[in-house]
């Protein structure tokens, strides 16, 4: 029986508990707490993931510090059914995001509280705000690595004591990430882009992840079919893991031009092994993330932007590969030139015309296609809805054409278009005509007072 049975504390890590357990007992490691319980194994050195999971058989350490299987059950990591989270500490954390194997810890934490934290097992925390230092996993310039079977929490296995000072240099990035971190969890984080406000925790580490993950291949240059999908994250370093989430929390905080950036790398560098530039191969992976059967906040949030990148920004180099993305064509900001002859019902030789006269502009030159902007395309083909050419015009007002030439000659009806080597005919706007017409009513009108005033004055 032990005679040391402390009750765990709330944000505990089981493990943990278990070395402060045979620490107080001085039984040595958990491994002979776990040899207590009944366990098999002579050394007692089961797999750290089914101790903190509960899938290693409880009762048996239930039983011997008397407590509750439910309470053993608080500080482990239990797995939600179906969900794809493990509750750390009450947390939904993201499966692939949470540590089993290679500890860390806080050493001013430890020394403060006495206990091990639960939250240091998701890989994203890797530095204390608190204590202000970075997590320690190894003692600098040797080859040790923590581990779970130890005789003391503040220790290597070796019992060399660990040192603030054993952490490497903590950047104020690392600090305000985790700092953010916690306090996303407790719902009060004002300082985020206002996209991420009220974002449940769970959602802003999948964010994150992605985000670096992405950024990390980019960097890498990791593309084609030899491109991972997955990284072992849990098993590196807490330097490795600061750097490789640093990537995606530089994104966050420049959102949402940042995640433009690592787009336009893709954009450049597709991810398909022929070079394809279409959407879905471009951006092949990113593809299928964001437009599978995932409805979650995070997801919503990159689909929304990486719609907007496609939409504005993307569409104009490479339009003639836009046949399998899945947006409204009204969304784009650019459309081609065989999009232009419909819009404004002519050939391409007029848009053309069009083009040199300055009445449209080319915005680039895309692969084997010429790229015009919507919106200035569709406020000609407002324009043009009303167009009249020279016999229209002299209808209209009921004048011949050598009288018309005169008065467009002398700059008193404006024209939209005159002749010239690329044009041969007069186009004009009803708008400017009606307008002509009106100041002429107008003038008329004047004369005509004049003249009756005139006359009065000789009586």
């Amino acid at each position: 029986m032990l005679l040391y049975r402390p009750i765990p504390y709330e944000d505990e890590c089981l493990l943990s508990y278990l070395i402060r357990l045979a620490e107080g007992n001085g039984i040595g490691s958990p491994a002979g707490i776990m040899n207590l319980a009944g366990y098999g194994n002579k050394s007692g050195k089961l797999r750290a993931k089914n101790i903190l999971t509960g899938k290693s058989e409880i009762k048996g350490i239930s039983k011997i510090l008397d407590l509750s299987i439910d309470v053993i059950r608080e500080i482990s990591f239990q797995e939600i059914e179906d969900g794809g989270f493990y509750l750390v500490s009450g947390i939904k954390i993201p499966l692939g995001l949470v540590r089993f194997n290679n500890p860390r810890v806080c050493p001013g934490c430890i020394k403060e509280y006495g206990y091990g934290l639960a939250i240091w097992n998701v890989v994203a925390i890797t530095s204390c705000p608190e204590h202000k230092c970075s997590l320690v996993d190894c003692k600098i310039g040797k080859d040790k690595r923590l581990t779970w079977y130890r005789n003391k929490l503040n220790s290597f296995p070796n019992d060399d004591k660990i040192y603030l000072c054993d952490g490497r240099p903590v950047s104020n990035d690392s600090l305000l990430l985790s700092d953010t971190i916690l306090k996303v969890v407790d719902g009060n984080c004002k300082e985020l882009h206002e996209d991420f406000r009220g974002i449940a925790i769970e959602d802003f580490l999948s964010l994150l992840y992605w985000l670096s993950f992405w950024k990390h291949r980019a960097d890498s240059h990791e593309m084609g079919v030899k491109a991972r999908n997955k990284l072992p994250i849990q098993s590196w370093s807490n330097h490795d893991l600061n750097s490789f989430f640093m990537k995606g929390w530089r994104a966050i905080k420049n959102w949402p031009v940042a995640y433009y950036k690592i787009l336009e790398y893709y954009s450049e560098n597709p991810m398909s092994a022929s070079g394809i530039h279409g959407v879905t191969l471009c951006f092949r992976d990113i593809y299928r993330i964001l437009k599978g059967d995932n409805n979650c906040r995070w997801n919503e949030l990159l689909n929304k932007e990486f719609d907007y990148y496609i939409a504005q920004i993307w569409s104009g180099r490479y339009l003639s590969k836009m046949k399998k993305m899945k947006l409204e064509s009204k969304d784009l900001r650019y459309i081609s030139r065989s999009q232009v002859c419909k819009k404004l019902r002519c050939d391409i030789g007029t848009v053309i015309r069009y083009e040199r006269l300055g009445i449209i502009k080319l915005v680039e030159r895309g692969k084997g296609a010429a790229i015009y902007e919507r919106a200035q395309v569709e406020e000609l083909e407002v324009r043009l809805r009303n167009k009249l050419d020279f016999k229209d015009v002299c209808a209209l007002l009921h004048v011949q054409r050598a009288v018309l030439r005169r008065l467009v000659n002398s700059g008193v009806i404006k024209t939209f278009i005159k002749p010239s080597s690329d044009n041969k005919k007069y186009i004009f706007l009803k708008e400017d005509v009606e307008s002509f017409i009106n100041m002429a009513k107008r003038n008329a009108k004047k004369i005509k007072i004049c003249q009756v005033g005139t006359v009065m004055n000789k009586f």
